[in-house]
């Protein structure tokens, strides 16, 4: 984590450079354009665009939710504070990095505690709900990202997007990968629920 999502990191690729750069964006306004072009390539009518719209937001918001009530309970700090506070953790193995910082072409670190993972959370919620109402996982589909115009990711499953979302993370250096571990399994968790229990047909 210190050496990959370091803003001036030299192990860190261009490609994965540009990924966690690309996951910046608006994350549920994301899988809101996988949701929609999904729904389209397998042209649902207007009653099942809506109601898979509806878990996706249902999933995610309550992801969300999870995960933010968790996280201000654990508390527990991002890496660019335990970077710079190296010599004061009580670990003989680690050493303070006053100047280290993220990769400063990505967005602002999110002001609150990092564990577990919301962005995990959410997204995993997401493509949980679009894999159980489809029937499967492998789905072709692209995603655009507000943050880099013009620039597209092609997927052939829905796991795949939520994986690189978290790994996007990793890679700008706002979260550790135990934080996305965390709310990778809160996500599938609350996916899974919604998609039981909400928006059911009437018997």
């Amino acid at each position: 984590m210190k050496m990959i999502g370091s803003n001036s990191s030299t192990v860190r690729t261009p490609e994965q450079t540009e990924m966690g750069i690309f996951f910046t964006g608006n994350m549920p306004s994301m899988l809101n354009e996988a949701t929609r072009y999904v729904a389209a390539s397998k042209e649902l009518d207007g009653w099942e665009t809506a109601r898979l719209i509806a878990l996706v937001q249902m999933s995610e918001a309550d992801a969300l939710i999870c995960t933010f009530e968790s996280s201000f309970y654990y508390n527990f700090w991002r890496p660019i504070t335990a970077i710079h506070e190296g010599n004061n953790d009580g670990n003989d193995n680690t050493e303070s990095d006053a100047g280290w910082n993220t990769v400063l072409a990505a967005k602002f670190i999110p002001p609150l505690p990092p564990y577990p993972s919301g962005y995990a959370g959410a997204g995993r919620s997401g493509a949980e709900i679009l894999k159980m109402f489809f029937g499967t996982d492998n789905i072709p589909f692209t995603v655009e990202s507000y943050k880099l115009p013009g620039v597209e990711r092609d997927y052939s499953s829905f796991s795949q997007l939520a994986s690189d979302m978290q790994l996007g993370m990793i890679y700008i250096g706002h979260n550790f990968q135990h934080d996305n571990i965390a709310g990778d399994k809160i996500g599938k968790e609350v996916g899974e629920f919604v998609f039981n229990n909400n928006l059911r047909e009437l018997k």
